[in-house]
Parts: structure tokens; sequence; C-alpha cells
């Protein structure tokens, strides 16, 4: 099994991080033989884009949230 991380580094992007992960994980679903785990990494957003991330993190299996200060 191979397994890959995907990185996504988020600032104030409450209006598209969602569409974003939705289509990450369409298009990972697809291959079988691969695990994924994506990693946001939120520097600082003033918007609700942490806030989004924490209500929907139940939905992605491997969604790793890393908060930066």
């Amino acid at each position: 099994m191979i397994n890959i991380s995907i990185l996504i580094p988020a600032y104030n992007e409450e209006t598209t991080i969602i569409p974003l992960l939705k289509s990450v994980k369409k298009e990972t679903t697809k291959i079988k033989a691969v695990t994924f785990e994506i990693i946001v990494i939120d520097d600082c957003s003033q918007d609700m884009t942490n806030k989004l991330l924490k209500e929907n993190e139940t939905l992605y299996d491997r969604l790793i949230l890393i908060e930066e200060n």
C-alpha cells in the first residue's frame, strides 16, 4: 500500500476550502491501491476557514488540521 500526503495551505479560504476538499476526496477515492491523508495548514485565517474545517473534519477520514498562530 502506498501512502500519500496532500498538503493544502490555507489563508482566508472560506469560500473555496470545502469545495476543494470535496474535489480531493472525489479524486482520491478513484485510486484503490493508495491511502491518502489531507493536511490543511491554516495560516491564521481571519475568516471562517478554520471553523468550516473543524465542522467538516469528521466527513474526511484522514483530515489533519494544523493551525498556525
